[in-house]
């Protein structure tokens, strides 16, 4: 099976026996700042942006006006949703840039402009920073995608989300940085999140479940071949209000090689570029490699392209996904949003992996021929 994410290995599990208290939360986001930021652990980013949500709201006296882009997953708004902000879903093109000429004619500007490097792939950063300092929207970049910042990627946003619990074996674990240039957020989003509680993410049972796991020899995590429908979102799930990144988390974070993991991922993703990109129809998410890739994106010519590939290689053992589950607004008026879901397909590369793992796999799903 080419599973999702990488299993934790038995490395993993006794670091949490000999090295159970983990840095400090500074010393253990350093692979992520920039020089004067202010990191958070959070269980997950969606807690953050609920925060800074609320830290609007409370200054403006009124809802929070946010703009987010049309493809963007339902589930991560949930915390959000419960502040009962304004969300505005501004169109995107291929690749989930912002569609400028679109954007800028409509209605009032936002308070809160999300930019998303999907899939780990650099966004518009340059053109969104001065759409923000020309509008006076606090820029946030969710790098939720991406490994950690590089040349292009986590520079320029008033507040950066990273979700390092994408990439390695970890149950949770995401990072809000605060810059210098929104020092001014820090007090308010520290009241906030210490508002909503003392939570914290569990570990426990995500330990005995991986002990299990790798003492069986299965590391699928409980996922089957068996293909669902391409097309239909996963329902959506009331989240537990665990605002705070689990104990377990950190250790394991701790002991990572961004650097080697970030290489791995690179070759697994152009061994799944060249494979894939010779099949008629079949076009990479963005022509620009990833520096670090969270998952392998492609765009195929339509949507029955896209499910029959879906179907093919679940079939052969690649958990390959759609993504994201829609909010209720953009599927209602068809949007960019919509055809990027009916035609965009990621496959795993992450660095528990090996090309020839992977392009074994493939080769038995049949896709081009193979």
């Amino acid at each position: 099976m080419i599973e999702a994410m990488p299993w934790p290995d038995l490395g993993d599990l006794l670091r949490l026996v000999s090295h159970p208290i983990p840095p400090r939360d500074e010393k253990l986001a350093q692979p992520w700042m920039l020089e004067g930021d202010r990191p958070t652990w959070l269980s997950r980013s969606s807690w953050g942006m609920a925060a800074l949500a609320r830290v609007v709201a409370e200054k403006t006296g009124r809802e929070a006006r946010i703009g987010l882009p049309e493809y963007f997953c339902e589930q991560a708004l949930w915390p959000l949703r419960r502040e009962r902000p304004l969300l505005h879903f501004y169109p995107v093109d291929e690749r989930g840039w912002p569609d400028w000429e679109k954007l800028e004619g409509q209605g009032p500007p936002p308070d809160l402009f999300y930019l998303v490097h999907y899939y780990g792939h650099a966004n518009d950063h340059a053109r969104a920073r001065a759409f923000c300092d020309r509008t006076g929207a606090l820029l946030v970049e969710d790098a939720t995608h991406a490994l950690g910042p590089d040349s292009e990627i986590g520079l320029d946003g008033d507040v950066v989300f990273y979700s390092p619990w994408k990439f390695f074996p970890t149950p949770n674990g995401a990072l809000m940085l605060v810059r210098p240039r929104g020092a001014a957020l820090i007090a308010p989003l520290a009241a906030v999140l210490a508002s909503m509680g003392r939570g914290v993410a569990p570990g426990l049972q995500w330990i005995k479940a991986a002990a299990r796991l790798m003492a069986a020899g299965d590391r699928t995590g409980g996922w089957t071949r068996q293909a669902s429908d391409f097309f239909r979102g996963l329902p959506i799930e009331p989240m537990a209000v665990r605002p705070l990144a689990s104990p377990v988390s950190k250790p394991v974070l701790a002991r990572q090689d961004l650097a080697e993991v970030a290489r791995r991922r690179r070759e697994n993703d152009a061994a799944l570029r060249r494979r894939l990109l010779e099949i008629p129809g079949w076009a990479p998410f963005d022509p620009v490699p990833s520096q670090a890739p969270m998952r392998s994106a492609f765009r195929t010519q339509s949507p029955e392209q896209t499910a029959e590939a879906y179907v093919a290689l679940r079939r052969a053992g690649i958990q390959a996904d759609g993504w994201p589950t829609l909010p209720p607004e953009v599927l209602e008026r068809g949007s960019s949003g919509v055809r990027l879901r009916r035609t965009v397909l990621n496959l795993p590369c992450h660095q528990g992996l090996t090309p020839e793992r992977i392009l074994a796999a493939v080769d038995r799903s049949g896709l081009g021929g193979a």
